[in-house]
């Protein structure tokens, strides 16, 4: 049985990865906060014994594998330390704020031998999967807008606008060629915050149009793929419509079909658990994450530039 850590207790931990893991018979649980009262709840709610206040403390688990859900300026000391102790990890996204950071912890993942996975867990939603298996996609145009929530910059496209770039690059054919950025900066008591941005890139004949409004008057997500003679739309991950030649076709799920299932956690945490069982490290996933961090850094670059010369970036 493997030993498994999770590192930070906080909102994604709790309704993600806990409720998954604590039912899994194939592993040993070892919970790891700062927070103790946190700490001490979750390990009665879970009945986990093995409860550790930081990762010093926790190497006395030897854990095999962590999952690492602290926040993002943590990223790098807490990861760095795991791999050094030979300990596999998945990651939160982003890997960190800079890009030179993001690639120092990439090198030192493959230095130390250790696996590194971003949890993207789009990538693993059943109807995400379906417009992935599409052929010869020329169009996608991916939408993921919330409510009062603009935010610094660079905050904005890594802690969240990741997600829209790495489901864009993940369905292109190839990666992008060119890149196109428009963003809206505030000005005034919202000085310097991010409400929203747009950003298109080619890729051959595809084209890629990602959007997130995040001073919008709705949480939502909107996927539309389009192939030869066909159209494709997803909702919020749970719904989906098929258009082909004018004629419509709907997909969706039972109402049993659990939530973190179809938001592609179930089939995440599978997949970096066999990975850690694998007889060789596949170093693969952390460099195909590292290409979406140059993205991003190149959207924060753009749109750092355009508040500077006042034109679109």
């Amino acid at each position: 049985m493997m030993r498994i850590a999770v590192i930070g207790l906080g909102d994604i931990a709790q309704k993600a990865y806990l409720p998954l893991l604590s039912r899994r018979s194939d592993i040993e649980l070892v919970l790891c906060s700062r927070n103790a009262a946190t700490l001490q709840a979750l390990g009665r709610q879970y009945r986990i014994e093995n409860l550790a206040c930081s990762i010093e403390d926790l190497a006395r688990f030897a854990p095999k594998a962590a999952f690492v859900h602290t926040a993002t300026a943590a990223h790098v000391e807490v990861t760095s330390a795991l791999l050094e102790m030979g300990v596999d990890v998945y990651l939160d996204k982003p890997i960190a704020y800079e890009l030179t950071a993001a690639e120092r912890l990439v090198a030192l993942a493959r230095a130390r031998g250790r696996l590194l996975m971003l949890g993207f867990n789009r990538r693993c939603a059943p109807l995400y999967q379906t417009l992935a298996e599409q052929p010869d996609p020329h169009l996608v145009l991916l939408q993921k807008h919330r409510v009062g929530q603009p935010a610094g910059v660079r905050e904005f496209i890594f802690d969240d606008f990741i997600h829209v770039v790495d489901t864009l690059r993940w369905l292109a054919p190839s990666e992008p060629t060119t890149l196109a950025v428009a963003a809206r900066v505030e000005t005034g008591k919202r000085a310097g915050l991010l409400a929203h941005v747009s950003v298109q890139f080619k890729a051959g004949s595809f084209t890629g149009l990602g959007l997130m409004n995040r001073d919008s008057g709705a949480n939502e997500e909107c996927l539309e793929l389009m192939c030869e003679g066909s159209k494709w739309r997803v909702e919020n991950l749970n719904q989906a419509s098929e258009h082909i030649l004018g004629r419509e076709q709907r997909h969706g799920f039972d109402d049993w079909t659990p939530v973190l299932k179809r938001r592609g956690f179930e089939a995440i945490i599978e997949q970096f658990l066999a990975a850690v069982r694998a007889p060789e490290v596949e170093h693969r996933w952390a460099e195909d994450a590292l290409q979406t961090h140059r993205l991003c850094e190149q959207i924060v670059l753009a749109i750092e530039q355009q508040g500077q010369t006042g034109a679109p970036a």
